[in-house]
C-alpha cells in the first residue's frame, strides 16, 4: 500500500502555492503550529530553490505566465472581496431603513 502525501506541503514545495498567515486563534495548538511550521519549511524550499512562483522570471515562459496567473488570481480575489464588502454595507443600508 502505498502511503499518500500531503496535498499542502507539496503544493508549498513545489511553488504553487503559499502559506497563509499563522492563525493566532490557534497559536496555543501544538498539532497546529507543528503543520504552520512544516508548511513554512516546505514554502522556504520552494523559494530558495526557485520552483513555481519563485522562479526567476528570467528563467523562461513557465515562469512568465506563472507570475501572470498568479498576479490575476491576486486581482480576481480583491476585486470578489471588495464586492463583497460593497454588497454586505448595501445590505445594511437597507436593513436600517
Amino acid at each position: 500500500m502505498q502511503k499518500c502525501g500531503d496535498l499542502g506541503v507539496d503544493l508549498l514545495s513545489l511553488g504553487f502555492a503559499s502559506a497563509s498567515s499563522l492563525d493566532f486563534s490557534l497559536e496555543k495548538s501544538p498539532i497546529y503550529m507543528m503543520y504552520y511550521k512544516r508548511l513554512l519549511a516546505a514554502e522556504n524550499r520552494a523559494e530558495k530553490s526557485g520552483h513555481g512562483m519563485w522562479a526567476d522570471s528570467n528563467r523562461g515562459w513557465v515562469a512568465h505566465y506563472w507570475r501572470r496567473l498568479g498576479d490575476r488570481l491576486g486581482l480576481a480575489m480583491l476585486w470578489r472581496k471588495m464586492m463583497q464588502k460593497a454588497v454586505q454595507r448595501h445590505a445594511v443600508k437597507v436593513a436600517k431603513v
